[in-house]
């Protein structure tokens, strides 16, 4: 993968003819795509481009430039309405795009470029739009399984990175760890793809994370910390400012997960500038969640309340993912029940619990409760029997597991 930087002076070349800086703008818009900047891709394609569900212009282009244009547009569309939660009907416009632009590569005989569409369309058209992996891993498998990763070493990689996330997400941590062993000795012949080598150690830094907490070895843990560092150099290399950030707010969690107090405020600080940098509001917004765990654990609860109040507003304002605004509340309420504003807490534990319910965490209450009662004692002594049955939190008075919200 060519850096940005050198793909931004490529595409004002005024001797390129009009196929080629359509090529040249289609590299451009893989890369910027990849690190998350969505509207500079779509940006980057020109007059190439006419917006979300629109057909993109082709007309007097070379077969292959088309081809490209009509990919790229087709997984813009599919990851920019993703991001934006637009409507359905146009994602499918995107899919159809990229359905479109294989037909054109096997038309025409292009088989790498061919494989690389059928990874994409098993990415975007099974795997992220419709959920799913069966079908999503057998057409990764089905689509490289000619391919040689001396030749193409990067679409090899990236078949198995995404095989590997797709496993990851089903639980099958070892099965993940397996693929990306497999993905490793090409991953190092990689010279100056450093994008991709940032997927790379950032998917392998998770899975570890995932087998060490279910196998509890701490092993594990130590060499995802190694895998997220090595992540987020790749991506400072790259200009993927995102991901970047992402690596940072990941070593922040694991430190302060293990107590490392003063690394944990130094990586979220970075990953907080990081996402500011880029504008990036909500993320910004889940790295002030995390942070305000690290105040409570400092015990500068006051700070604390402040910044999960503020994470709360944005979250719930930004209409982001459910799930990171319940987790923003639950570190709201124990901040509220470690400076004894009780009232105040238990409304916020039962927004979250609410909130968790329509997400289908209905096992979560009793959890975030107790979060609440080991942050203040008085907390559940405050809860009436009453109380709890008005919410429907009486399973919360109970005993429960130590939380693992953070």
């Amino acid at each position: 993968m060519v850096l940005i930087k050198d793909l931004l002076k490529k595409i004002s070349d005024p001797r390129l003819t009009r196929s080629e800086s359509a090529l040249t703008r289609c590299a451009l818009a893989r890369e910027l795509e990849a690190s998350g900047s969505y509207e500079a891709a779509c940006g980057a394609l020109g007059d190439f481009w006419q917006g979300i569900g629109k057909r993109p212009r082709i007309i007097a282009l070379e077969p292959a430039a088309q081809a490209a244009v009509l990919l790229r547009s087709g997984t813009l569309a599919c990851c920019f309405d993703g991001a934006q939660r637009r409507p359905s009907a146009q994602q499918s416009a995107g899919q159809d795009l990229i359905r479109e632009a294989l037909d054109c590569y096997v038309e025409m005989g292009e088989k790498v470029r061919a494989v690389e569409a059928r990874i994409e369309m098993a990415w975007w058209c099974c795997w992220r739009s419709e959920g799913a992996p069966d079908q999503a891993r057998h057409m990764l498998i089905d689509a490289t399984r000619d391919l040689s990763g001396e030749q193409e070493p990067e679409l090899c990689v990236l078949a198995l990175v995404r095989r590997a996330i797709i496993e990851k997400q089903a639980g099958r941590f070892a099965a993940a760890l397996e693929l990306l062993g497999e993905a490793a000795s090409l991953c190092d012949g990689l010279a100056e793809s450093y994008a991709l080598k940032g997927i790379y150690h950032h998917t392998l830094a998770l899975v570890l994370c995932g087998l060490g907490e279910i196998e509890r070895r701490e092993n594990y843990i130590d060499r995802a910390l190694i895998e997220f560092a090595a992540a987020g150099s790749y991506f400072k290399l790259a200009d993927y400012t995102r991901d970047h950030a992402s690596s940072e707010h990941n070593l922040g969690q694991l430190h302060l997960k293990a107590g490392k107090l003063s690394q944990a405020r130094e990586h979220l600080d970075r990953a907080r500038r990081l996402y500011q940098s880029v504008k990036d509001r909500a993320c910004v917004a889940v790295v002030h969640e995390t942070r305000a765990r690290l105040f409570l654990a400092e015990g500068r609860n006051f700070k604390a309340e402040r910044l999960a109040r503020v994470a709360v507003i944005a979250l719930a304002r930004d209409n982001s993912e459910r799930a990171q605004v319940v987790k923003a509340l639950t570190t709201h309420a124990v901040s509220l029940a470690r400076l004894d504003r009780h009232d105040q807490a238990k409304e916020v534990l039962a927004r979250a619990i609410a909130t968790g319910e329509r997400i289908g965490d209905s096992a979560g209450g009793p959890r975030r409760a107790d979060a609440c009662r080991r942050a203040n004692p008085l907390f559940e002594r405050r809860r009436t029997a009453r109380g709890l049955r008005r919410r429907g939190l009486d399973a919360a008075a109970r005993p429960t597991a130590a939380s693992r919200d953070h």
